[in-house]
């Protein structure tokens, strides 16, 4: 009984001690507890083509939203600006600021759950290079486990 359940304990987090884990807190990476730096992960993303792909579509998507960030802040600041400097406010420009920042948020949203997805499949690409097999020992009665 007791070498049953160890064998099973083994089996249950084999895995995960052979297997290097790709975390992403804080949009900051770690492998194993170390740091990562971006150029990196860009390498460690090339040996799963997708989770470079998801990793790509997410670039894209920050880089889309912080531009429209960007832009709409400096168009409804200026527009601000102007309000407290003349005291008259030209509500079809300042709309079009509050437009271009309401397209920045929403082209943002779901962001962090694509560079997410990218770490998952790069982790789940990594735990299926270990694998166990049952098989018929040659000593005797019994079974094996072979890795």
């Amino acid at each position: 009984m007791k070498t049953t359940f160890i064998c099973l304990v083994f089996l249950l987090i084999a895995p995960s001690i052979w297997g290097q884990t790709l975390l992403r807190k804080n949009w900051r990476y770690q492998l194993e507890d170390k740091p990562l730096s971006y150029k990196e992960v860009k390498q460690l993303y090339k040996s799963v083509p997708q989770a470079l792909q998801q990793h790509k579509k997410a670039q894209l998507q920050f880089g889309i939203s912080s531009g429209l960030l960007l832009v709409g802040g400096d168009y409804t600041g200026g527009r601000i600006g102007h309000l407290t400097a003349t005291g008259e406010l030209e509500f079809k420009q300042a709309g079009i600021g509050l437009g271009i920042l309401a397209l920045g948020f929403a082209s943002s949203i779901g962001l962090n759950k694509k560079f997410d997805r990218a770490v998952t499949l790069y982790n789940q690409r990594k735990a299926k290079k270990t694998s166990f097999k049952w098989e018929p020992s040659q000593q005797g009665i019994g079974l094996k486990v072979s890795f």
